[in-house]
């Protein structure tokens, strides 16, 4: 509430963007708490989106993997979280920091993770709680979440390095002009999870060139067909259910 305890809303709700995300050269606005809880917010400008290299921590635990993060020219490091509008107020992304050991210094680096990538799963935990609210006896069950995973590591290869291979190592023409009218790069496994669904399908230094035939380039296209996919796979099984139920209604 505002000083004085009028009782008037502080503002208007937050809008997160999922259509239109940021590019390189875009403006934007990181808006969040300094470490003391006062408000900060800095105009900044969009370096560039790629591929974040996050180092795995000892003894094994959580950290990014596939994320291509938003880069920002001079990300403040005193923030420790915060989200990026674009010009109109739209939250484009979450403010995150990494820690990176770089020549016997440690130094922490921000970066931005698209709302782009978390707003499926958003909305699947709003589904799941409207169809709970609905059914009082069926509690939020965490298991109904679907996050569709390769369970790879993927690194970025560039086009123009993969013509100059051997023929033999090098992709086909026909790869090679497809994956050129979607842009410049290529995703390479360079990691596979043992047990998880590539394991004896994939191996390290494979190329991924498209998922369910539909040419990718980027971890972001790969999620949003995985999602697809799920999506129709959910859909067809609620019609194979419907077809069953009107099959013995008929009988």
């Amino acid at each position: 509430l505002p000083e004085g305890g009028s009782g008037l809303p502080f503002g208007r709700s937050a809008t997160f963007e999922e259509e239109t995300a940021l590019e390189p050269g875009d403006e934007c606005e990181i808006v969040g708490m300094d470490p003391r809880g006062k408000p900060f917010s800095q105009k900044l400008k969009v370096a560039e989106i790629r591929m974040g290299n996050f180092e795995a921590r000892w003894p094994p635990r959580w950290h990014e993997r596939n994320l291509e993060a938003i880069i920002l020219a001079e990300s403040p490091t005193h923030m420790t979280s915060g989200v990026l509008c674009d010009s109109q107020g739209r939250i484009q992304g979450l403010h995150a920091l990494t820690t990176l050991a770089e020549e016997n210094t440690v130094n922490r680096h921000g970066y931005g993770i698209p709302t782009a990538i978390m707003l499926p799963f958003v909305n699947q935990i709003r589904s799941m709680a409207v169809a709970s609210a609905s059914v009082p006896a069926r509690p939020l069950a965490a298991k109904s979440l679907v996050v569709p995973s390769l369970e790879v590591i993927f690194k970025v290869a560039e086009l123009p390095k993969l013509r100059r291979l051997p023929a033999k190592l090098r992709p086909s023409a026909q790869w090679l002009s497809k994956l050129s009218e979607i842009g410049n790069c290529v995703l390479c496994i360079s990691a596979v999870t043992g047990g998880g669904p590539c394991d004896q399908v994939a191996a390290e230094g494979d190329l991924l060139v498209a998922v369910c035939g539909e040419v990718v380039s980027t971890a972001r296209a790969v999620e949003a067909r995985l999602l697809q996919a799920v999506a129709e796979a959910r859909a067809l099984s609620c019609q194979d259910r419907l077809d069953e139920a009107l099959m013995c209604e008929v009988q």
